[in-house]
Formats: C-alpha cells, sequence, structure tokens
C-alpha cells in the first residue's frame, strides 16, 4: 500500500491529459494507454474526493462513474463527468445545511426555531437577542453530525431562560 495517495487535484490534472486516467505508484497518471503496472482505480478516486466533498458525493459519484471494482482506469471523460456530480452533490448538499441554518436560526427568529420553543412553552421573541445569537453560535460551533433540532433542544434545556 502506497504511504502517499494521489489528491484529487491530481487526478483531476491526469484527466485533462485526456485518453483515460489510472494510479501508478503514488501518482494519478492520464494518457491514451494504460501501463500493465496500473494500480485499482476505485478506492485511491474515490477516497481523494471523499476526502474534499464528502462521502456522499463520492458514493455518487461511484454510481455515475460506473466504475468497477476491479478498473485499473477510467475514461478521463468518465472521471470528469463523475467530479462534476460530486461537486453538485456537495454544492446541494451546503445549500441545504445553509437552509437549515436559517430556518433554525434563534437570532432572526426562523420558522423552525420559533416552532420548536413554542413547543417547548417559551416565547422565542422574548429570548433576549444576545442569548439567541448565543444559541446560534453554540450550533455553529457543534462539530457532531446531530439534527439541529437535538441541538437546539439541547443548548435551550442548559442555561435558565427567564
Amino acid at each position: 500500500m502506497n504511504a502517499v495517495a494521489p489528491t484529487l487535484q491530481d487526478f483531476i490534472a491526469a484527466a485533462e491529459q485526456g485518453g483515460v486516467v489510472w494510479v501508478e505508484g503514488d501518482r494519478a497518471c492520464g494518457g491514451a494507454q494504460v501501463p500493465a503496472q496500473a494500480a485499482l482505480l476505485r478506492g485511491q478516486l474515490f477516497d481523494a474526493i471523499a476526502a474534499v466533498h464528502g462521502d456522499d458525493a463520492a458514493l455518487l459519484a461511484w454510481r455515475e462513474s460506473g466504475c468497477r471494482a476491479d478498473a485499473t482506469s477510467i475514461p478521463a471523460a468518465t472521471l470528469k463527468h463523475a467530479l462534476g456530480c460530486a461537486e453538485s452533490m456537495a454544492s446541494l448538499s451546503d445549500a441545504r445545511g445553509q437552509m437549515l441554518q436559517l430556518e433554525y436560526s434563534a437570532t432572526l427568529l426562523g420558522r423552525r426555531f420559533v416552532a420548536l420553543c413554542r413547543e417547548l412553552g417559551i416565547a422565542a421573541a422574548q429570548i433576549p437577542l444576545p442569548q439567541r445569537q448565543a444559541i446560534d453560535e453554540a450550533m455553529r460551533r457543534e462539530a457532531n453530525h446531530e439534527p439541529p433540532a437535538v441541538r437546539l433542544v439541547r443548548h435551550l434545556m442548559q442555561p435558565p431562560l427567564h
């Protein structure tokens, strides 16, 4: 196993060569003919995509590429298409996350924040602005993957609300 795997930028540069893309040692290569010593491609390519765009985007790229587990090369055009799919997936995921941040924003009195407060018997508009800003900041800092509603409830339950 190689100590250094090709990065996504390496694969993109190899695809710019046209033809096909393969891995040789710790390098992504592109050209017309795949040498016999080319390594299995799938793990390295899709790990590189996942490192930049996330696992879901890498899975979509893998499905879109039709790349077999035993493949040692991929057509450059197919790689570019798969990468475009991964980028679109990552962009959609980011947009969805931003929409959820707006909907759960305490500072902006987002509709889901207000609804959650109503369920808890709290008047959202009565929470002082600095405390609402602190709620939003706490949600931004949390690195775990709990749904925003769970994080919000956890945060609301910790400090006393007056």
